[in-house]
């Protein structure tokens, strides 16, 4: 007699055919094997939305957070996942050519994403930023369909206009526009950032403030030194170089 039966393994689930001669040794075997031999592959439903461009230090991705596997250059991620980079820093190249990086102890929910070649109504990306520092450069979506476009935190929410920009999100949000525009929305109001213009939120209820100066960027960077401690936000006036004022992909 044949059952199909779902068996958990390597943080995926295969549905597998069960026949009763078949003992439980001989499919742990089996599904071991599997593991050893394709440590990386996910058995995910549903298309890839973005690829591992570059890494460096450890990161992961999954479906929860204590669910994550080991990212690598060139995986896959899918629609519903969590990345998590902890001391790492990886970029991220979706379908419609947008580049993403997550800089160390960033977590960042892919909620929402679908890029259809021949359907641009259907085009949408939909993400909710936790936690860390991320940097963008939006691809085709944030070009051609910038209201299908937003990116959600605890405190504010982030839509653009064919944009680069960067967000920093600790007890409270920074966000820099390099080129575009972004809007963001809260309870308290919204206010439109222009290219080389920044601004803070402190509370979901307080209305977004213009600030002067850009994100320091350094602390997030990746090392292999690891420190302890937690990065807090730090302002840098617009005499910093503009090698390090301007650092990007």
């Amino acid at each position: 007699i044949w059952e199909l039966v779902s068996m958990p393994i390597c943080n995926v689930t295969l549905r597998v055919s069960n026949m009763g001669m078949l003992s439980g040794l001989l499919q742990f075997i089996i599904l071991s094997c599997l593991c050893l031999v394709l440590p990386d592959v996910t058995f995910a439903e549903g298309q890839v939305v973005a690829n591992v461009v570059s890494i460096k230090g450890k990161a992961g991705a999954g479906p929860t957070e204590k669910a994550l596997r080991p990212l690598k250059l060139g995986s896959s991620l899918f629609n519903g996942e969590t990345i998590h980079t902890a001391n790492g820093e990886v970029k991220l190249r979706f379908s419609d050519g947008s580049l993403l990086t997550l800089y160390k102890n960033t977590r960042f929910v892919i909620d929402d994403y679908h890029y259809v070649e021949n359907d641009i109504d259907a085009r949408r990306s939909h993400f909710s930023f936790i936690t860390g520092f991320i940097h963008t450069l939006t691809g085709i979506i944030g070009k051609e369909r910038p209201q299908n476009y937003e990116l959600k935190t605890p405190m504010v929410m982030l839509a653009v206009r064919g944009t680069e920009y960067r967000v920093m999100y600790d007890d409270h949000v920074h966000v820099d526009v390099l080129d575009g525009a972004v809007q963001l929305s809260n309870k308290g109001g919204s206010l439109l950032l222009r290219a080389g213009q920044n601004a803070l939120v402190r509370s979901i209820l307080r209305i977004p403030r213009m600030i002067p100066g850009i994100i320091d960027i350094r602390p997030y960077r990746w090392s292999s030194t690891v420190k302890k401690g937690v990065n807090k936000l730090k302002v840098i006036p617009q005499a910093i170089p503009r090698a390090i004022r301007k650092l990007r992909f």
